[in-house]
């Protein structure tokens, strides 16, 4: 007996809702599972062969992208990227930066970030000597 995911697909749409925060956000899909998995009393989702996750999502309207997840259709991005954007656009209207000083603001934290994780860690990661100017 196999099933067509469809139930699975509604649950994991349901926790999705609940757990992000905005429709533009993007989330991991570890605490997705596990409390679709939790909140399935009558242990009957994915207790028979079915598509595999990556379908049921699809089914579900959720798309991956770079190990995050969001709603298929929408320009979303993860969560904490979204958080970090809003707090750049706050500190810049803060203190008045022209957005040319913005931007030069933005690769600092970036370099600052990879210094922390290493180059080979962190994405855009600049040495210190091209940020002088």
């Amino acid at each position: 007996m196999t099933g067509d995911g469809a139930d699975e697909a509604a649950a994991l749409w349901y926790v999705f809702e609940a757990i992000r925060q905005r429709p533009d956000d993007g989330i991991e899909l570890p605490p997705v599972l596990l409390n679709a998995l939790v909140d399935d009393i009558d242990r009957r989702l994915f207790a028979t062969a079915g598509p595999p996750v990556g379908e049921v999502l699809k089914l579900a309207g959720i798309e991956e992208r770079d190990g995050w997840y969001g709603e298929a259709g929408v320009d979303w991005k993860p969560q904490m990227q979204r958080v970090n954007d809003d707090r750049m656009r706050a500190l810049a209207r803060r203190y008045e930066l022209d957005p040319c000083c913005a931007a030069a603001f933005g690769r600092v934290v970036t370099a600052w970030n990879g210094y922390f994780t290493g180059p080979g860690d962190a994405d855009g990661w600049q040495p210190a000597a091209s940020l002088v100017d």
